[in-house]
């Protein structure tokens, strides 16, 4: 065997070398096995796709395909000489695998605890159970103001959950009536560009589906793609381009928890169409129709702003609206089999190459936001109550 060739993992399996604390990995080099740090790395992917089992790795050893790094082994070496000696205390479980899949990965029962956590406090502290969960884009909080007999939970004094940190964004959860219908409001969503995991960023989503939610309205603020839209629409989601999950960043990476979907979950109809017919309708009444489109929204991790020449890739695959959130929420809530109606509000229009033009900022983004407030609280609350309306008894 050539000494020389680079070490193939194919052991995913930790073993640990008696004369030391650290994990090892077997490799079929020839080389040595290598030595990795304990507890290892969060998040990271299976070193390799095929698993062997520990006794495997300890034969790998054994018949000389590989060593440990503090001396040559040969077939004079014994079993015993590379395990612990029982009255050694156990190795410990290394953290960084899944008890169910072997896998390397974060943590993944803190999650699940987590979650069964906040959910637990959550119907302690109060008795409502909405039908339909809001999310409040950038400026767009003052929906909850419009909410009857207001619950207010602030995102502080619940435990384990993420806090906000993105001005516009209040950091509370608002249970109450909107003409009659139970609804809960997420003032204050949360970013991977905050340094936030990406699940991090959808377990509210999975916290308000325990909650009893069917529905999941998700709104934020957004660069317009489209040369037809304008400062001020409104545009529809119908679709989405996830950039950073076309990459590997996508919510549901890990191993899959069976109490909200499964394994593998179709996207085709993510964005609800009835919902999207019935967004049409509430327009036409209030007489907002010219102001609303639809359209792609192209989600993207920021904190950034786009280049313009990252906005005209943009467009040229088909999207007509920019920003940095919802696409992970929407996933989730589609992975939970809730019907999602996606609303974003234009806040401003990219620059393209070649173009001159105000560079994009938050400042723009918040007072384009509360320039249509009126509008989008109106429109949202029509809806609201039409979907409260058509919902089963």
């Amino acid at each position: 065997m050539n000494s020389d060739a680079a070490p193939v993992l194919v052991d995913a399996t930790f073993v640990k070398d008696s004369s030391s604390s650290v994990c090892m990995r077997a490799c079929t080099s020839g080389a040595e096995v290598h030595p990795l740090p304990h507890p290892p790395c969060i998040g990271a992917p299976p070193a390799a796709p095929t698993a062997v089992p520990s006794a495997a790795a300890v034969a790998l050893v054994l018949n000389g395909l590989a060593h440990f790094p503090t001396r040559r082994l040969d077939h004079s070496h014994s079993i015993d000489s590379l395990l612990p000696s029982r009255s050694q205390e156990p190795i410990p479980e290394c953290r960084c695998r899944s008890a169910t899949t072997g896998h390397a990965m974060f943590n993944e029962q803190a999650p699940r605890d987590r979650i069964d956590v906040i959910n637990d406090y959550l119907h302690e502290r109060t008795t409502a159970r909405p039908l339909i969960g809001i999310v409040c884009g950038s400026g767009l909080g003052g929906l909850s103001k419009c909410l009857q007999n207001p619950d207010v939970v602030k995102y502080e004094d619940i435990p384990q959950f993420p806090k906000s940190t993105v001005e516009g964004h209040a950091g509370e959860l608002v249970f109450g009536e909107l003409d009659g219908i139970q609804v809960v409001c997420m003032r204050g969503r949360f970013h991977s560009y905050e340094g936030y995991d990406i699940k991090e960023t959808t377990l509210p989503i999975r916290i308000m589906y325990l909650l009893g939610i069917k529905y999941l309205l998700v709104t934020n603020a957004a660069g317009g793609l489209n040369p037809d839209f304008n400062v001020g629409d409104i545009m529809v989601m119908n679709d989405h381009l996830n950039m950073p999950g076309l990459a590997g960043k996508h919510p549901l990476v890990g191993p899959n928890d069976a109490r909200f979907g499964e394994r593998f979950t179709p996207l085709v109809n993510c964005y609800d169409k009835k919902l999207q017919q019935l967004a049409t309708d509430c327009a036409e009444k209030l007489a907002l129709i010219h102001k609303v489109r639809k359209g792609v929204y192209c989600f993207v991790s920021g904190p950034t702003y786009e280049t313009p020449t990252e906005c005209k890739l943009l467009r040229l695959v088909g999207g007509d609206a920019v920003g940095m959130s919802t696409v992970p929420e929407v996933i989730v809530a589609a992975h939970c089999g809730l019907k999602v109606l996606g609303l974003s509000l234009i806040t401003n229009r990219v620059i393209f190459p070649g173009e001159e033009g105000i560079a994009p900022s938050h400042e723009e983004v918040l007072e384009a936001a509360e320039a249509t407030k009126h509008e989008i609280e109106t429109y949202v609350r029509d809806i609201i109550y039409a979907i409260g309306n058509q919902h089963p008894k």
